[in-house]
């Protein structure tokens, strides 16, 4: 797994990766706009999300 977030940006990354997985947890500042990587995530992934803010 660590290969992919090496190799890819964060969020196709955190994308390929959520069509084997249950959940995905992604922290975001609530001080800010969501950013490009929270709102690709959103968007794309194949499970659950959680945004914790941080």
């Amino acid at each position: 797994m660590l290969e992919d977030v090496r190799l890819l940006p964060p969020a196709r990354a955190l994308s390929r990766r959520s069509a084997s997985a249950g959940l995905v947890v992604v922290g975001w500042s609530a001080e800010r706009e969501p950013g490009p990587t929270l709102r690709a995530v959103l968007a794309e992934v194949l499970c659950p999300v959680v945004v914790v803010p941080t």
